[in-house]
């Protein structure tokens, strides 16, 4: 509460990011099908959100692994760029949030990890999985969305937010939704500039 506050009086653009694939990679889809010996299934592999044309022991894999803080955490790692980008928002005055959809058991390990990778972040706030973040949206008054998911990305638009979508081989689930206003798509955070925020788009 206090830093919207400061926000409002400062004036800060607030820029609000997703955490997966947005982030961090934390490369489950493959550790799963290394551990079931699949050739055939990867990050690559086109999907739906419940993975329903994975075969029924690697969705149960995947969605355990999901739920642990040693996959979702420990080994998750920083996507390429993410790191400076965060750097240099925060050397420019932007207020940074991070919204992501965890279950609750990985709060804790989850705020570690940001607090680790990107200490420039202002704070972490959770969904539920299946929970959508718009209405998170409003409350922060976001002036930015960064995220990979198309649905939020529609709902940040709705809302009048300008958005940046990470759209390329390892996400083809929103490679439907390229074209909108308000909405700049990027293969990846690397190539996000200051400017991008400035000037919006």
């Amino acid at each position: 509460m206090y830093i919207q506050i400061i926000n409002l009086i400062m004036k800060t653009k607030i820029i609000g990011f997703d955490l997966d694939d947005t982030l961090v990679k934390t490369d489950i889809i493959r550790l799963a099908s290394e551990k079931f010996g699949y050739t055939k299934y990867s990050d690559l592999t086109k999907r739906d959100w419940r993975f329903t044309n994975f075969p029924e022991d690697l969705r149960k894999e995947i969605f355990r692994m999901y739920a642990s803080p040693k996959y979702m955490s420990y080994l998750a790692n920083p996507i390429d760029g993410a790191r400076e980008l965060m750097k240099e928002l925060k050397k420019q005055g932007f207020t940074i949030y991070i919204i992501t959809a965890r279950v609750s058991r990985l709060k804790r390990s989850s705020k570690n990890l940001v607090k680790k990778l990107f200490p420039e972040v202002d704070s972490v706030y959770f969904v539920d999985i299946l929970e959508t973040k718009k209405e998170l949206f409003k409350k922060l008054k976001l002036d930015f969305w960064v995220d990979d998911a198309p649905h939020e990305i529609k709902n940040a638009l709705t809302l009048g937010i300008k958005s940046f979508m990470i759209s390329n081989k390892n996400t083809n689930y929103n490679w439907a939704m390229k074209k909108a206003p308000g909405l700049k798509v990027v293969k990846s955070v690397k190539e996000l500039k200051i400017k991008d925020f400035k000037n919006g788009q």
